[in-house]
Formats: structure tokens, sequence, C-alpha cells
């Protein structure tokens, strides 16, 4: 038994350098992280009609053979997991073209013949999936659905939606 004070020295040779915080502050912070993800799981169940929103610039090249089809980086659903292959719903919206007049605020001023607008539809390519067999990403294939000038660009939405296990 101790009948006195331990000097800081003591202290520091017994707890290491940084006290008695040091010394606890990583089993504190690897117990907080293991009950988070506890949690996380404790909380994920199955869910109908999840979403997952996404865009993507699809800029189209109209010297290739597939002129009209641009593939989007790999998009990730984060936290949502679709159990089965989730639906894809999409279109385009028309972004103003490099060395067109541009449109005022009511487009009173848009004229078919200057302002290229040629509509875009979204295409499932490839899916991604994790270890248990969740869809946790996808490609997607973008068409124009008509003849394009070299460097069009459109800007395509994508909505994936299914059951799915949202994580946290």
């Amino acid at each position: 038994m101790i009948d006195r004070m331990p000097s800081q020295v003591e202290l520091d040779q017994y707890l290491g350098p940084g006290g008695a915080a040091a010394s606890t502050s990583s089993g504190l912070a690897q117990l907080r992280e293991e009950e988070r993800r506890g949690r996380l799981m404790r909380d994920a169940k199955v869910e109908d009609n999840c979403m997952v929103q996404a865009q993507f610039v699809a800029t189209y090249k109209s010297a290739s053979a597939a002129s009209g089809q641009v593939v989007s980086e790999w998009i990730d659903f984060g936290r949502i997991k679709f159990t089965e292959r989730p639906a894809l719903v999409g279109g385009s919206f028309r972004l103003a073209q490099t060395g067109e007049a541009q449109l005022n605020e009511e487009a009173s001023n848009y004229d078919p013949d200057t302002h290229e607008s040629i509509p875009c539809l979204p295409m499932g390519l490839k899916w991604r999936q994790d270890g248990k067999g969740y869809y946790t990403g996808a490609k997607v294939l973008a068409f124009a659905l008509g003849s394009v000038s070299d460097g069009y660009k459109a800007l395509i939405s994508v909505v994936f939606a299914g059951p799915a296990v949202r994580m946290g």
C-alpha cells in the first residue's frame, strides 16, 4: 500500500508520456468504433424503395464509331447496398455548348437551328457487388438519341431504386 501520492516522475514512468489520458485514449477510441459498427449493423434492415441519385456530364465524340455512346465512371451507392439489381431510370438536361449564344432567363431566344439539343438516355452497363452479393455501384452507358457534333455535352441524371440495406 502506498502511504503517499506518487510523484510526477513515478506517474510518467508508470503511465508513460502523456499520462493517463494517453494510455486510455486508444482503448476508448477502439471501443467507440466497435460500438458504432455494431450499432450500424443492428440498425441495418432491408427497406423497399431505397433510391440513389447521380449525375454526370457526358461529352460525345463524333469522330469515333461509337459516337453516340459515353461510359460513366463508377457510380458508388455510398451507404446504400441494394439486395437485388436496382432499377435504373434517367434522362438528360441540355447544357450550353461551346461557341453558341447563351440562353436568356426565360429561354425565349432558344433557336433549334443554333442551340444544339439532342436528348440522351442512360443504360446500365456493369454492376459492382461486394462479397455478400449486395449491389454497391454501377457504370452507366449514356446514348445520344441522334447525331451530335464533336464535343457535344449533356448532363445525364440517373436514379437507382430497389430494396436495399441502408448502412447508418
